[in-house]
């Protein structure tokens, strides 16, 4: 019988121009498979084999003819070599027949078909696609060589996966029978097994078998029995199955059993060399045949060309006759699948194929891999497929790879950069990476798999560094640059701006990174880390390229503000970018090896900086100014707190320069920290310009143009303009905060070592620049307070005139009156802080006033009246209506008030005593020395109650007079005041002609002195030096002795016991107070009048 099967047919031979014969030949092939199925055909398809006949003829373009004539010779040649596939998977729910509770299962299987037939009864295999055939028991049946699975010790779910290939003799007859035990050590099949030696061993196991069959439709006592399968081949599906079949009991009348086991099952022909090869041959005119009859419809869909649309690149008729043609042949799923998908690739790379079916086939492979993986197949590449097969595998995919390597150098091609989701399409869609990766991983349990990978990964890398760096290049553009020394402005604003751009879009594309990674992590690539990288160094070199550039620029043109304006703006623009791009690469390059330069941009700058602190400084000033222009047009910003825009403006460019320095947030700390010290300090000048300009414009426009004679009431101008001062001035106190002080001290210290006394030192060299500055406005804060108050006081004078002119015909009510209007929109308008200096800047004012106005030497009454009045305002003043501190209102012009009311309310007899008072109290050595004298004074207590009071002089030193060398002393001794002391007299010593340091000795006694005289702070003791002259006497000096002082003598004592006493002789003057207004009075007083008569002569 001539072969159908062309044994010579290769795969190269079927390429080009083959012949007609072998291809005929291998043509009847086919038909063979079609007409004489393996198995069971039933069910498995709606196609008709006739109907699959046809299709292959179209495949092959065979005409009528010629195609009757070949199925005629296929339908009479017939093949014997069948084999059966066997693989027992697993079983579940198995009887327990151990103590345990568990069982030690094991299978024994063979295929037997019967030798002599007679008719009994009959038993069905439940398959839902096997038939359920009656099948008639056999006196004789003769086996094949049985096969034995391992035994999985103590489990009822054991899992075997052991494949076993069995010959078949006879489809239409045999049978697979299967029967599993529970292992027993005392009586197991498996020890009589091992006992056949090996040239009895095959007979030796027929007989076991025979035994098995045997036991189990006799029930002679062997192994636990388990289960037995009985399965016609016949019955077996013809594309084979995989399913789980029900254990059968051993006979109707035995016990019952449990549990399933799970077979895969195929009937195929014995395997041949040239298997796989003739079906890649089929695999080729089936593929080339289904491509040509589809076409892509709009929505980019695989569409046949004639009849809508498909869900595969293969026909239902097309992949029946593949799959048909692998499992008679024996050919796996991995190596049909593996034989597809290089057939495909190969059409795809020539363009002959749509890429839909390319992801087919490879998707069918990764999921027959990965199937195989699950089923317990480490390396399913290795351990299911033939030489031929992993030979066309690893050829075929070098040619792919290969092939989409030239695609990559193909500079007309997509780029890798800049990303986007229409660039990212687009590469998958020309270089199909998606597909190249799918195909890596299916062979990446190989070595030239993993060699592939390697290749194509470097390839990529290289491509995206180049297209980054390409793009980077175009974009900024330095050429020109590099080419002078000095730019021109317009050069420099061009480079500084493309700079900025580049770097800010990089910086957008950066957020587009994490899109092409899933793509460039399936060739081990880390998207992002390369574009990182490069864009690091890219960039690095582009800054520091053009940083000495700038800085040069920046240096030739210092003297043109506009020109340092723009160009530090824009660098400073360019520093934010920077500083951008480094944050985001710190979050997508998250996988480097060593530190971005990116890292040293502060360094680079650091020329830079200079020229931003000064763009910094004018811009405030420029803003501070402009802001300032908006005053005359006062806006309330807030019904609370008046304030106008300027002031808003002013903080909000404070704040803006702070936000631009703390962004900076700039590495070097010693540079960082000089920053912050010309930062603190261009608030503080900017704070100080304002203030000045406020103070200039209101002293100006309100203040001086209002000379007393127009009514001064408060304005909102003025409110506003100090509520505006206010609130820049404590804007200043935050600045510790804001500018982040103690933190950057603390990061100085500890990167030097320093000190804490050198930290407090940084801190209070910081901290100066705020106290001047806050020191300076409150003083200007002083004085426009101290405007208003004058102001407001000059209104007052009317009102404190009349007040102070007729104390006692007058009330405060008009002056009340006017506070109040004027306190009340004052307090409505002004902050806290301003208000309450306000109003002890007033009240101030009125103390001068009154200080200024009140009337001298007149009536006690009036001073009475006056103190009232005081009382009233201090009241008013006070703690409990406008809040004025006690302190404050009892400050130095109060109690200077206070104390001339008192004085002046008192009698003139009060204030003589007073006077004395005064003077017996000062006892501080003069200025001017006249001498001294040496006294002693002592009372004695007499019967009545009284006392006498003993007075001695005892000497005078060194008395002088002015141009006179040598003096005539005696003393005059008296009590005063005469109001205190009726009736006594002035007793006086005797002259000590010509010596200026007499010895007086004398005693005098003044009798029936009251004895609370000695008390009184009143009563004193008046000892005055005179010199004699010949017309009239001189006044050497003298002085005044508290009653207090006299020692009390005992009755039989003298005053020579009492201590002897020191005084400096004094000249007296007119400015006590208590002579001032004695001397206002004698106007109409004949007590002062007469008082001031009698001191006159003592009186310098």
């Amino acid at each position: 019988m001539v072969s159908c099967y062309p044994g010579s047919l290769r795969l190269k031979e079927c390429r080009g121009e083959e012949s007609m014969e072998l291809r005929l030949r291998f043509y009847t092939s086919i038909l063979y498979d079609m007409v004489h199925p393996l198995g069971n055909q039933d069910n498995e398809t709606n196609i008709g084999v006739t109907e699959m006949i046809n299709h292959v003829r179209e495949i092959f373009e065979i005409d009528v003819p010629t195609h009757e004539k070949w199925l005629s010779e296929a339908m009479i040649n017939k093949r014997e070599d069948v084999v059966l596939k066997l693989t027992v998977v697993e079983a579940k729910d198995l009887k327990a027949m151990d103590a345990n509770g568990l069982s030690d299962p094991y299978c024994v299987l063979s295929l037997g078909y019967p030798t002599k037939q007679v008719p009994t009864t009959t038993t069905e295999v439940s398959h839902p696609r096997l038939q359920k055939t009656k099948m008639k028991k056999y006196q004789s049946f003769e086996i094949s060589e049985p096969f034995k699975t391992k035994i999985q010790w103590e489990t009822l779910n054991p899992t075997w996966n052991e494949q076993y290939v069995l010959d078949v003799n006879d489809i239409g007859i045999e049978e697979l029978h299967l029967y599993m035990w529970d292992y027993d050590e005392d009586s197991s099949i498996i020890t009589g097994i091992r006992q056949f030696d090996k040239e009895h061993r095959i007979a030796g196991l027929r007989n076991i078998f025979r035994q098995f069959r045997q036991t189990v439709e006799h029930g002679k006592p062997m192994d636990d029995f388990l289960g037995k399968l009985q399965i016609p081949l016949r019955d077996i599906p013809s594309l084979g199955c995989d399913r789980w079949f029900r254990l059968q009991k051993q006979s109707l009348t035995s016990a019952p059993v449990t549990g399933d086991i799970r077979l895969q099952l195929q009937l195929s022909l014995k395997e041949t060399t040239h298997s796989c090869e003739r079906y890649t041959v089929l695999a080729k005119e089936v593929f080339k045949y289904n491509a040509e009859q589809t076409v892509i419809d709009n929505n980019n869909q695989l569409k046949k060309r004639y009849d809508g649309k498909l869900d595969s690149i293969l026909s239902r008729e097309s992949d029946m006759t593949l799959q048909q043609f692998a499992v008679r042949n024996g050919i796996n799923n991995m190596s049909r699948f593996i034989i597809d998908m290089t057939v495909v690739a190969k059409m795809y790379t020539r363009g002959q194929i749509h890429r839909s079916a390319l992801t087919e086939v490879v998707q069918k492979v990764k999921g027959e891999i990965t199937k195989s993986m699950r089923d317990g197949i480490e390396n399913p590449l290795t351990s299911l497929l033939s030489p031929y097969v992993l030979s066309v595998l690893l050829n075929d995919s070098t040619v792919y790879i290969d092939t989409v390597l030239s695609e990559l150098c193909d500079c007309d091609g997509p780029g890798f950069f800049p990303p986007s989701m229409l660039n990212l399409t687009r590469l998958d869609e020309e270089y199909s990476l998606n597909i190249t990766s799918e195909l890596l991983s299916i062979l990446h349990h190989t070595d030239h798999g993993k060699e592939l990978k390697e290749k194509l990964s470097g390839q990529i890398r290289q491509q995206i560094e180049a297209d980054t760096m390409t793009w980077i290049s175009e974009r900024v553009n330095h050429q020109t640059m590099a080419k002078k020394t000095l730019l021109k402005p317009s050069e420099m604003t061009e480079v500084l701006e493309r700079s900025r751009e580049t770097i800010d879009l990089l910086v957008s594309m950066l957020d587009m990174a994490p899109k092409y990674e899933v793509l460039c992590q399936r060739f081990d690539l880390s998207y992002s880390a390369v574009i990182g990288q490069t864009i690091d160094n890219a960039v690095s070199k582009v800054i520091q390229d053009f940083l000495p550039k700038l800085h040069q620029y920046q240096l030739h043109y210092q003297e043109y503000g506009v020109n340092i304006l723009h160009s530090s703006k824009q660098s400073l623009v360019v520093y934010f970018a920077v500083k951008k791009l480094v944050q985001v690469l710190e979050k997508v390059y998250t996988e480097r090896d060593k530190p971005l330069q990116l890292y040293e941009y502060s360094t680079w700058f650091q020329n830079t900086v200079i020229f931003w602190l000064q763009t910094f400084k004018d811009e405030c000033d420029n803003r501070v100014l402009k802001a300032l222009e908006m005053d005359p047009k006062t806006t309330v910003m807030d019904s609370s707190v008046n304030f106008s825009t300027s002031s808003v403006d002013v903080l909000c460019c404070f704040s803006q320069i702070i936000k631009e320095w703390n962004d900076i947030d700039y590495g070097i700390m010693e540079c960082c920290l000089i920053g912050v010290t010309k930062v603190t300090e261009i608030i503080c000048d900017g704070a100080r310009l304002y203030t000045d300009n406020i103070q200039t414009h209101l002293q100006r426009e309100i203040f001086h143009n209002n000379n007393g004679t127009q009514s001064f009431a408060i304005k909102d101008k003025i409110c506003i303009s100090l509520n505006n001062i206010e609130r820049v001035r404590q804007y200043l106190h935050t600045l510790p905060e804001l500018l982040q002080w103690q933190f950057i001290i603390n990061k100085i210290a500890a990167q030097t070592g320093d000190s804490g006394s050198n930290k407090d030192q940084i801190y209070k060299s910081l901290q100066r620049h705020i106290k001047i500055a806050n020191s300076d406005i409150q003083q200007r804060i002083k004085i426009l307070v101290g405007n208003v108050a004058d102001k407001l006081s000059l209104q007052m004078e009317k009102s404190m005139a009349c007040l102070l002119e007729k104390a006692g015909d007058m009330n405060v009510d008009p002056l009340m009156e006017y506070l109040d209007i004027n306190l009340e929109s004052l307090y409505k308008q002004l902050m806290e802080s301003l208000y309450d200096r306000v109003v002890a800047e007033l009240w101030n004012s009125i103390l001068k006033t009154i200080i200024g106005k009140m009337k001298s030497g007149a009536m006690p009454e009036y001073y009475k009246h006056l103190d009232e009045h005081l009382s009233t305002l201090e009241s008013y003043f006070g703690e409990e209506n406008l809040g004025l501190p006690d302190a404050e209102v009892k400050q130095y012009h109060y109690h200077n008030i206070k104390n001339c009311i008192t004085l002046n309310s008192l009698t003139s007899l009060d204030l003589i005593g007073r006077y004395y008072e005064n003077m017996a109290t000062n006892v501080h050595t003069p200025m001017v020395g006249y001498g001294q004298i040496f006294i002693k004074m002592g009372c004695a207590k007499q019967p009545n109650g009284n006392v006498t009071l003993s007075v001695k002089v005892v000497k005078a030193n060194e008395l002088r007079l002015d141009k006179c060398d040598v003096c005539s002393p005696y003393v005059v001794i008296s009590l005063c005041p005469e109001s205190t002391f009726p009736g006594s007299k002035a007793i006086r010593t005797e002259v000590k002609s010509k010596n200026n340091n007499p010895l007086f000795n004398e005693v005098f006694k003044f009798q029936d002195v009251s004895a609370n005289t000695l008390t009184d702070k009143g009563g004193v003791l008046s000892i005055t030096v005179f010199n004699q002259k010949l017309l009239s006497d001189q006044t050497i000096g003298e002085i005044f002795m508290p009653m207090s002082c006299a020692t009390e003598i005992p009755s039989v004592r003298t005053v020579e016991v009492c201590p002897c006493i020191t005084f400096s002789l004094k000249r007296q003057v007119d400015d006590q107070e208590c002579y001032q207004i004695l001397k206002q009075r004698s106007k109409w007083d004949k007590i002062a009048k007469t008082f001031i008569g009698k001191r006159q002569v003592y009186i310098m």
